[in-house]
C-alpha cells in the first residue's frame, strides 16, 4: 500500500466519526479507530466503525483496533462494520496465559475480511503485562504473512515508548521487521516533542493518539494539534535545500 519506504506517514485514532471529520482534511495516512477507555486497542462499536467509514474520504486508510487476543474479539459481531477497512490489529496482553497463542492468533486472523492487511503488535512493555516476547511475535507475523508491526505500550501510564526501548534497539527491530517485507510501525505516547526521535528511528508509520488530544488520550480529540504533528512530520522528511529560509 505504501510504496515509498523513505517517507514516515502519519496514523492518528480516533473514537467517532466527529473525530474522524476533523482529520479528513489533513494529511494524515492512516485513520485508525479504537476506544481508549477499553484499552491500548480497545475494540470500538459496530456502530462507530460504520459510521467512521462514511465520514472518511478516499485519501486515506482506514484501520480498527480489535481488541486483545485473550479478550477473543467477536468478528462475527462486528460482521461487515469491518468492510472498506485496511488494517486490522489485535494486542497480545496477557497472551502468554494461553495454551497456544499462536494457534489461536492464526485461527482470529483467517477469519478477518480478504482485504484486511493483519498487524503484528510488539509491547515493548511486555514482560509487566504478559505479552510475548518482541522476537517470537516477529517470527509469529511473518509466518501468517502480517503486513506490518507495530511497537507500542500496553500500559499507558507506565511511560512511553522510549521508557521501555532504546533507541538503537528500536532501530534494529525496524531493521528486521523490513527485512521481513513488513511495514514497522511506532507507537507509544509519542508527542510533539518525541517526534523527531521516533522518525530518526525510519518507521514507516508513527502512531498518535494522546499527543493529538487536549488533556490525554481519554479526551477529545484536537484538530489544530493534529496539524501541528502533521506540520512538523512533513518538516522534519524535507531535504533542507528545499526548506523555508526565515530569516532571508
Amino acid at each position: 500500500m505504501f510504496t515509498d519506504s523513505r517517507t514516515t506517514r502519519l496514523l492518528v485514532s480516533v473514537r467517532t466519526a466527529a473525530e474522524a471529520k476533523l482529520v479528513d482534511q489533513l494529511p494524515v495516512a492512516i485513520i485508525d479507530v479504537k476506544e481508549p477507555k477499553r484499552g491500548s486497542l480497545g475494540c470500538p462499536s459496530p456502530a462507530t466503525l460504520r459510521s467512521v467509514r462514511r465520514t472518511v474520504g478516499g485519501d486515506h486508510a482506514l484501520s480498527a483496533a480489535l481488541g486483545e487476543l485473550i479478550e477473543a474479539p467477536n468478528l462475527d459481531r462486528l460482521g461487515t462494520a469491518l468492510s472498506g477497512y485496511h488494517f486490522a490489529k489485535i494486542g497480545l496482553a496477557r497472551a502468554r496465559e494461553l495454551a497456544d497463542w499462536r494457534m489461536l492468533w492464526r485461527q482470529l486472523l483467517e477469519r478477518l475480511p480478504p482485504q484486511m492487511i493483519p498487524v503484528g503488535v510488539v509491547y515493548v512493555d511486555w514482560e509487566s503485562c504478559g505479552a510475548p516476547a518482541p522476537a517470537d511475535v516477529l517470527a509469529t507475523a511473518a509466518d501468517m504473512n502480517c503486513g506490518a508491526l507495530l511497537f507500542d505500550t500496553f500500559n499507558k501510564a507506565g511511560g512511553d515508548l522510549f521508557r521501555w526501548m532504546r533507541d538503537a534497539e528500536l532501530a534494529l527491530w525496524v531493521d528486521r521487521v523490513h527485512r521481513h517485507e513488513m511495514l514497522a510501525a511506532l507507537a507509544g505516547s509519542i508527542t510533539l516533542e518525541s517526534l523527531e526521535r521516533a522518525l530518526a528511528l525510519q518507521p514507516d508509520v508513527i502512531g498518535v493518539r494522546g499527543a493529538a488530544c487536549r488533556g490525554g488520550r481519554d479526551q477529545a480529540l484536537c484538530r489544530k494539534r493534529a496539524a501541528e504533528l502533521c506540520l512538523r512530520l512533513s518538516a522534519e522528511q524535507t531535504p533542507p535545500m528545499f526548506q523555508t529560509n526565515e530569516s532571508g
